[in-house]
């Protein structure tokens, strides 16, 4: 019996990497948002499975419309991702005609946290979930709730331009314009930030048939985007090269019916 529950423990905790692999680079369908939606930065709605994992970003994602909004979920588990986005931020570009253009185009860049206003995060020695997963919760959930407080205390704007009859501007996550956006560690600490604009912003309605473009980009602490880049971080390791610049990709997507 207790083979049969170290078992399941494995298959449990080696399911999100074993999705991964399956997972499109892109995704492929078109979705409607769950009418249950929160934005609340967790994917509990989709039932913690995502549309497609990017491997040049190291990114889970998902897209999703109903009749008047554009939503997006992202996941990031790498921890260099992770502190990544956190140092310097994302930027997600929207693009009606045409692939491979952000410049002059509709974007939304988060989080956004200044030099002074920065979260004091460690993740390295956070309890995990294990075999001894039972005695084990309480330590998790405290640890989770409490870098959630830390985001939370820092979260409290977005950079978006290009947008429909809303200005150029850094504005608040509370806005009056709809535009919805959250971040949250969920149980196994991963990072997930949801993003949802109003299609009106976005010059598009959901009468359209033709595919838009979407660009995701996470920027890199030596970015030439001047959007959130907080310090130059120092690198040690070879392997961390990667949080210097920006990574990122396309997709497209048919809003669903």
């Amino acid at each position: 019996m207790k083979n049969l529950i170290y078992l399941f423990l494995l298959l449990f905790f080696l399911q999100g990497p074993v999705q991964a692999q399956k997972l499109p680079n892109v995704q492929k369908q078109s979705l409607r948002i769950p009418n249950n939606l929160k934005i609340d930065g967790l994917a509990d709605e989709w039932g913690n499975n995502f549309a497609a994992y990017n491997h040049a970003t190291d990114l889970a994602y998902t897209v999703a419309n109903n009749d008047t909004m554009l939503y997006f979920i992202i996941k990031a588990s790498d921890m260099q991702t992770i502190y990544k986005i956190l140092n310097s931020g994302m930027v997600l570009t929207i693009n009606t005609n045409s692939k491979n253009k952000t410049k002059g185009v509709m974007q939304i860049a988060y989080p956004l946290f200044g030099r002074k206003n920065y979260p004091m995060i460690e993740l390295r020695d956070n309890p995990q979930l294990n075999k001894k997963m039972v005695t084990n919760t309480a330590k998790v959930d405290s640890f989770r709730i409490s870098i959630n407080k830390e985001l939370a205390k820092r979260d409290r704007e977005i950079k978006v331009q290009g947008l429909q009859s809303v200005p150029d501007q850094i504005m608040s996550i509370f806005n009056t314009y709809s535009i919805s956006v959250s971040e949250s560690f969920d149980r196994m600490f991963n990072y997930n930030i949801e993003f949802q604009i109003p299609l009106a912003y976005l010059n598009m309605n959901i009468k359209r048939t033709t595919p838009f473009y979407y660009n995701i980009t996470v920027i890199g602490a030596n970015s030439s985007l001047p959007i959130n880049t907080r310090i130059t971080v120092s690198i040690i390791k070879p392997q961390h090269m990667g949080a210097l610049y920006d990574t990122d990709f396309w997709g497209g997507y048919i809003l669903a019916k």
